[in-house]
C-alpha cells in the first residue's frame, strides 16, 4: 500500500513504517507536510 503525501510533483523520499506506527504517523504528518512538499510513505507489512 502506497500513500502519496502532497500535491506537487517534486523529488521526495520514502519512509518505511509499520502498521503499529500509523497512530503516530497521523499526528506527525500534518506538521511534516508544512515542511516537505511531497513525500512517499511506504507501509511495510509486519
Amino acid at each position: 500500500m502506497m500513500l502519496t503525501i502532497g500535491k506537487q510533483k517534486k523529488p521526495g523520499f520514502t519512509l518505511v513504517i509499520r502498521w503499529d506506527d500509523l497512530p503516530t504517523l497521523t499526528r506527525w504528518v500534518p506538521s511534516f507536510q508544512k515542511q516537505i512538499d511531497n513525500a512517499r510513505v511506504e507501509i511495510a507489512g509486519s
